[in-house]
């Protein structure tokens, strides 16, 4: 085996929790998104620990492969706007008139999966 796909594997490894604690956070924000809204403080508050955690982890640990590191750092991008709508709690969701807010939250959920999809299926650990 090469040294670069050593390097490569080696890297996955590393970022595989980090990645699925992301995608688990924003599970359980987008399950919690229509219900009392102190679980959904909870999880949004794991979210964005989520999302911090995994940009700090890639700013020192660049991906060896651009374009997984890319679906990473989209997923990151992707939980940050869902954090930062529902972040606000269920009821100022429910009582925006605005579609724009709705149409952004529904971009990034449909970002967020294009970039989990990805990286399930490139992953290599």
């Amino acid at each position: 085996m090469s040294e670069n796909r050593e390097d490569l594997i080696a890297w996955h490894r590393e970022a595989a929790p980090l990645i699925s604690t992301l995608m688990k956070a924003e599970d359980q924000v987008l399950s919690r998104a229509e219900g009392p809204a102190v679980a959904l403080t909870g999880s949004c508050d794991q979210l964005i620990t989520a999302c911090r955690t995994g940009d700090e982890w890639l700013t020192h640990h660049p991906c060896p492969d651009t374009e997984f590191g890319a679906n990473f750092e989209s997923l990151l991008s992707s939980c940050l706007g869902i954090w930062s709508i529902l972040s606000r709690g269920p009821q100022s969701i429910q009582n925006t008139q605005r579609g724009d807010v709705h149409d952004f939250l529904f971009i990034r959920i449909t970002r967020s999966t294009q970039a989990r999809i990805y990286l399930r299926q490139n992953a290599r650990t």
